[in-house]
């Protein structure tokens, strides 16, 4: 009689965070940026005496910065195993340096 063969070991999949979760990520880190911009453009009025180059100036780095970001990552997108988790930590960087950088 045949010796009965286990089955082999199932692979565990990575799990996939859902739509909704995700959704609430990309809306809080818009959230954030808005509130950034807006205390960014208040300090620089300050050190710039006019309102209109303060946020000229904001909004002219955050583009700028948009622009490079998606530039770089559209380059790197398709080396990333995990673009989603790169994401989080790229966030969270930002956030860091939000942090740092306005005192």
């Amino acid at each position: 009689m045949p010796r009965a063969r286990k089955p082999p070991a199932a692979k565990s999949a990575p799990t996939r965070p859902s739509a909704w979760l995700v959704g609430i990520a990309f809306t809080v880190s818009g959230f954030t940026s808005l509130v950034l911009e807006v205390v960014w453009s208040k300090a620089l009025a300050l050190l710039l005496g006019s309102t209109l180059h303060a946020v000229s100036t904001v909004v002219a780095a955050y583009l700028g910065g948009l622009a490079l970001g998606a530039w770089v990552a559209g380059q790197a997108a398709q080396r990333v195993r995990r673009p989603l988790r790169l994401y989080g930590f790229l966030e969270m960087g930002v956030g860091a340096y939000a942090l740092v950088s306005l005192p």
